[in-house]
């Protein structure tokens, strides 16, 4: 029922008997160790932003959709826009 204490726990795991300088080289390799899985973590999160984002089905069938419905005939489309150009020249 009572509490385990930290020199319990270091009796457990071995570390008592350990020298202060092999405590602290254990300690920074643990530490290198974590902060080199958060970078790697950091990595992969940015990485995601450059991925294609997956697009559903759906969205797929009516992008299709929509660019075989639509029919544009060119030459029209020009003679509309150099008319409406003119036209904005003309008013100024």
């Amino acid at each position: 029922a009572l509490p385990i204490c930290k020199i319990d726990k270091e009796l457990a795991s071995g570390e008592y008997f350990l020298k202060e300088g092999e405590k602290k080289a254990k300690r920074d390799m643990e530490k290198t160790a974590k902060q080199a899985e958060a970078k790697e973590q950091q990595r992969r999160k940015r990485q995601r932003a450059f991925e294609e984002p997956e697009e559903d089905s759906e969205k797929l069938a009516k992008k299709a959709k929509s660019d075989s419905g639509v029919d544009v005939d060119v030459e029209k489309l020009k003679k509309k826009v150099k008319n409406a150009q003119k036209g904005k020249t003309k008013r100024k």
